[in-house]
This record gives C-alpha cells, sequence and structure tokens, in this order.
C-alpha cells in the first residue's frame, strides 16, 4: 500500500478463466504480487452427481504445468479419463492414427471437465496456507503416529511384532484403518477450511497416502529397527540371490514400460521371500515394488507419478501388500 492509499501489486491479469487462473498461480508461486479481475464472481459450487458439458483435452505438457502449480493433484480421478489412441477418417476414406504407446507417453490427453479445473485452480491462486494450517497439519500427524504407537503397544505389546495373525490383523486395524480415517478427516477438514479443497476428495487422498505409508513402509521399518533379520543370518547366500533376483525383475519391469507387467511380475519374488525368508523378506521388498505399482497406473503420466490414483486400481495396490505378510506368518 503506497502513502496515496493505492495498493499496488507486480501483475494485473484481466480475466479469471482457466489460462488467467493457471497465470495467476504460477506467477504467485514465483514470488511476485498478482491481481485477479473478473466480471463475474467464483461460480457456485456444482452439484457432483451432475457432469459438465464443458470439456477440455489435457496434454502431458499442460498436465505437468498444472501439477507443478498443485492444481492437478486437487483434481479427483473418478473425472478424468486418460485419451490412450486417435484415428481419424477423412471423406475419402484416408485415415490417420495416433498411439501414445507409440510416442513413448503414458496418454495422449486427459479428458477433464472445466469445472473441475476451475474448482482445483481456485485454491492455488489464494495466498499460502496461513500459520494456524501449518500448526494444526503437523500436530495432526504427530498425534495420529502417538495414538497408533500407544494402541499398538497396549494391544500387541512392545516390540510390535508380526508373528503371529491376531498381531498382524490388530496392525491393520489400527495402523492401516483406524489411525489413516481419523488423520484424514481431521486433515481433508483442514485443507478445506485453509485451502478450499473439496472435503471428500482431500479425504481420499490424505487417508489414502497414510493407508500406503503405514501397510508398505512402516512394517518394514520396524522389522528391521527390531532386528528381526537376525534368523536370516543362516539364509544369507538365498537372502543375495533373491535380492539380485528382484533387482533385475524390477529393472526389466521398469524398462518394459508395459504396465500388467510391472504390477505383477515382482510378485513370485515376493512370495519367495514370504515363504522362505519370512516377514522381514516380504515386507522389505514391498516399498520398491508398490513404487513400481504406482507409477505403472493407467492414470498418470511419467513426470505425474503417484499424483492420481484411480478407485479401481487401489485393491490392486493395498490387497496384495496385505495379504504378502500374512503368507510368512502362516
Amino acid at each position: 500500500m503506497s502513502d496515496s492509499g493505492i495498493e499496488r501489486r507486480d501483475v494485473l491479469i484481466a480475466g479469471a478463466g482457466l489460462v488467467g487462473l493457471s497465470l495467476a498461480a504460477a506467477l504467485a508461486r514465483d514470488g511476485l504480487t498478482v491481481a485477479l479481475l473478473d466480471r463475474n464472481g467464483p461460480p457456485a459450487a456444482a452439484d457432483p452427481d451432475t457432469w459438465d458439458a464443458r470439456v477440455y483435452a489435457i496434454s502431458p505438457g499442460s498436465a505437468s504445468f498444472l501439477s507443478r502449480i498443485g492444481a492437478w493433484q486437487a483434481l479427483s480421478c473418478d473425472r478424468i479419463a486418460a485419451i490412450e489412441s486417435m484415428r481419424i477418417v477423412g471423406d475419402t476414406g484416408a485415415t490417420l492414427g495416433f498411439s501414445a504407446y507409440e510416442l513413448g507417453e503414458r496418454a495422449l490427453a486427459w479428458i477433464v471437465e472445466e469445472r473441475a479445473l476451475r474448482a482445483a485452480l481456485l485454491p492455488a491462486v489464494h495466498a499460502p496456507a496461513a500459520a494456524w494450517f501449518l500448526w494444526l497439519t503437523w500436530t495432526n500427524d504427530v498425534a495420529k503416529a502417538l495414538l497408533a504407537a500407544y494402541l499398538l503397544q497396549y494391544a500387541n505389546g512392545n516390540p510390535v511384532r508380526f508373528n503371529t495373525v491376531r498381531r498382524y490383523a490388530t496392525y491393520l486395524g489400527i495402523a492401516v484403518l483406524l489411525a489413516p480415517v481419523l488423520s484424514g478427516l481431521f486433515g481433508a477438514l483442514l485443507r478445506h477450511l485453509a485451502l478450499g479443497h473439496p472435503f471428500w476428495p482431500a479425504f481420499g487422498q490424505w487417508a489414502l497416502g497414510d493407508v500406503l505409508a503405514n501397510l508398505v513402509v512402516t512394517p518394514a521399518l520396524l522389522l528391521w529397527l527390531t532386528r528381526a533379520y537376525v534368523p536370516l543370518r543362516p539364509r544369507l547366500f538365498e537372502a543375495i540371490v533373491w535380492g539380485i533376483g528382484f533387482a533385475f525383475c524390477l529393472y526389466f519391469a521398469v524398462l518394459s514400460d508395459q504396465s500388467v507387467l510391472a504390477i505383477y511380475a515382482p510378485f513370485p519374488f515376493l512370495v519367495w521371500a514370504a515363504l522362505r525368508l519370512g516377514t522381514i523378506g516380504a515386507s522389505s521388498g514391498r516399498p520398491r515394488v508398490s513404487t513400481r505399482k504406482t507409477s505403472a497406473l493407467p492414470l498418470a503420466h511419467a513426470r505425474l507419478v503417484g499424483t492420481l490414483v484411480p478407485s479401481a486400481m487401489r485393491p490392486q495396490i493395498t490387497a496384495p501388500n496385505a495379504a504378502l505378510p500374512m503368507i510368512a506368518i502362516w
């Protein structure tokens, strides 16, 4: 604010359409102060049970840009459709075809509703998150971890082990279901109040991230910290052979760029680890294979790995990871 009472900005953007909103978000992230002017106010919230007739085809480059400004992550994956091939037929019968596979892309474009893009861009142009939001988010994460640790210690004792079906099921119920759901509800409420994100999509993203972390990463950390690898010393050579074979399997799965192969090829090695190397073997291999599985999802571009997880693919991520240690326990 100057001495004359005139508020000054680095950039003035006329028009709050998709282009204006995207530009405002990008400039704000570069540290510029932006004023966005439009003759119309923000649109009213749309009915989620209806569909917008206005759609855009978002190219991989545009999707990467939207990801950098924080808008792509706010889109609901259930309202996005990938274009993987295109065939154009002329009046004389001539044809022209395009294939994302031949171009080395995950998709030629993604079809997204105009109102969904606008709703995702609006929070991105707002001011940075308030301090209370950051503090409450940190408090939420700490409280989730402390709650899960206390309940697990009370139910399974200390240290936490997965050597019986009851103990493993208790871990799944507390760390994989209860704590992520409670944390997701509170976190989604914070994002809705502070950033304007829709509540249920925010809850799904928050809770799913906690579920996968506690299902895939946390058991391996707990087992290694409690020295569960000591009984494997007599099978050290077999563990080395398994590790080399598993690494090659993941490498060639990535090299092949085939989604089905990338998702399912490593599982024989995980079953081998569960049967021969115990829970620590299966748990140690899951973080790497889950990372590759997420990157192979048919909705995410290579530069947007893990941003969106289609609902139909979520059981393929969670169910095998939950079942593999059970093999070792039995």
